[in-house]
């Protein structure tokens, strides 16, 4: 399994996870722990521009996704 693959079975899951549960993965949940750090490692590489340029893309997609998901107080 090549590392592009293994990159493409992370991204479908936690892009998954936000469809079916509506939110983002938290990081006090073990089951979505994974997959909250799995965000924070990406948006880590793509801020600092090591991030490949296969993958650029598709993550801006999930990017927006979190964003549609972003928590908001409670009186805005």
């Amino acid at each position: 399994m090549m590392q592009n693959d293994r990159w493409l079975i992370k991204y479908n899951g936690v892009k998954d996870f936000m469809a079916r549960d509506n939110r983002k993965p938290s990081k006090y949940y073990p089951e979505e722990k994974l997959k909250f750090h799995i965000i924070l490692h990406y948006k880590k590489l793509y801020y600092n521009g090591t991030l490949k340029t296969e993958g650029l893309e598709m993550f801006k997609q999930l990017l927006e996704m979190c964003e549609m998901y972003r928590r908001k107080k409670q009186h805005e």
